[in-house]
């Protein structure tokens, strides 16, 4: 592509699928920045600005979560998915709290911008919460 955000975007996501095979465990908390720089050379943009922007935060939280978290951010996607289908949960909190987490995971650049940590702290007690009622009743 031609186009410099897409190109953005296909590095942060080619970063994230070599530092999920070459790193299992990830690169750590605030990390992407060394995972940006060790593809450096093996990933390169038609574009070289391409290369040096978004290189911090990866262009999105997902990106981010799965390069520093490696298969330990399955857990985040698994509770993320565990809220959306549950039964248990009122359908007006699913619709208030879910464009939270979609905007920060599409375009987001860190866990303490836009509410993101607090928000996915509430769907995770939320969710414990249903699951609890349920076992006492």
């Amino acid at each position: 592509s031609t186009n410099l955000t897409s190109q953005v975007h296909i590095r942060s996501l080619n970063v994230a699928k070599k530092s999920i095979t070459d790193r299992p465990l990830g690169f750590g908390y605030n990390n992407y920045y060394f995972a940006n720089n060790y593809y450096k050379y093996d990933l390169i943009s038609p574009n070289p600005f391409a290369d040096q922007l978004n290189h911090r935060d990866g262009t999105n939280l997902s990106v981010k979560l799965i390069v520093e978290y490696g298969l330990m951010s399955i857990i985040f996607f698994f509770v993320c998915f565990l809220f959306l289908i549950s039964n248990k949960i009122d359908f007006e909190l699913k619709l208030f709290l879910i464009p939270f987490l979609i905007t920060q995971g599409v375009r987001g650049a860190g866990y303490w911008n836009g509410g993101f940590l607090m928000i996915f702290m509430i769907m995770l007690l939320v969710l414990i919460k249903s699951y609890q009622l349920k076992k006492i009743r």
